[in-house]
């Protein structure tokens, strides 16, 4: 049986496949990325579910495993930190960043880009083995198009609203109503009291909106779009490369997908993925 994880910002998912790659069994814990529970909590979390299913009779010492994980980049220290953590569960489980994980799973193991909007953003590129990427600094440097970086942009907006340094739109009753607020001036003391969930409230605020029919809303959404075409374009690629997409920003959210799509470089055919990123554990053991 082949385990493959797809440990993101958010949650922690696990896919279980046989030999013929078919699904035998799901489960989605919380995150374990080790800026929110710490290196240890990387451990509790893969034993959280090493108990759980070891208590349905899987025998988990004889799964092969893969996992993507958040936060395993370039740093030296912090790749080892993780792999300490993880290695003491899953003796020989194979690591990988979890944008590469998901680039694995889109584009079946073949070279090409893939670019991630979620809570971060992200663009990969594989050709003939060798990986390089672009974004990934994280939300307190860049993440340009996440759900975080649009979230920003609407608080922005919503406060240059509130004293009248843009033209009042929808937009600005919307976050008062959805936030539960009666006066748009608690936005300062509801952001501040979020702490160390401050980065997902942020990010929360491009899902809440996706719908909405604001025209500043829409330019948002647009130079969303852009910043992430730009992610993959820096790949400067003259030839026809595979291109495909990951993250609730690009897969949900219609305005910029298109934004990003119009805004490619030329050479990009653009593929849908059709498997979970899990499943890249299955291709990688094949």
């Amino acid at each position: 049986m082949i385990l493959g994880i797809d440990a993101g910002g958010t949650h922690t998912r696990f896919i279980l496949f046989d030999d013929k790659g078919e699904i035998l069994n799901k489960q989605t814990l919380d995150t374990m990325h080790f800026m929110k529970v710490g290196y240890e909590g990387i451990r509790q979390r893969l034993l959280e579910y090493k108990e759980m299913m070891d208590s349905q009779g899987y025998e988990t010492d004889s799964f092969k495993v893969a996992i993507g994980i958040a936060g395993y980049g370039q740093d030296s220290i912090i790749r080892e930190n993780i792999e300490l953590k993880v290695h003491s569960v899953f003796k020989e489980a194979k690591i990988y960043n979890d944008a590469e994980f998901a680039l694995i799973s889109a584009l079946e193991n073949k070279d090409g880009v893939f670019v991630i909007s979620g809570t971060g953003s992200i663009a990969l590129s594989r050709i003939n083995d060798e990986i390089s990427r672009a974004g990934g600094f994280g939300y307190l440097l860049d993440d340009a198009g996440s759900a975080f970086w649009i979230g920003k942009k609407i608080l922005e907006v919503f406060v240059r609203q509130t004293d009248g340094r843009e033209q009042m739109t929808e937009l600005h009753g919307f976050i008062l109503g959805k936030l539960k607020m009666t006066n748009p001036y608690e936005i300062i003391q509801k952001v501040h009291l979020e702490n160390e969930n401050y980065r997902n409230f942020v990010a929360s605020l491009a899902y809440i909106t996706k719908d909405l029919d604001d025209t500043l809303l829409f330019s948002i959404y647009s130079k969303a779009g852009e910043e992430l075409a730009q992610l993959a374009n820096v790949f400067n690629l003259d030839v026809d490369t595979k291109i495909s997409v990951g993250g609730s920003v690009l897969l949900k959210n219609k305005k910029v997908s298109q934004s990003f799509k119009k805004h490619l470089n030329k050479n990009f055919e653009f593929v849908e993925a059709i498997h979970p990123v899990e499943y890249a554990a299955y291709l990688i053991y094949r």
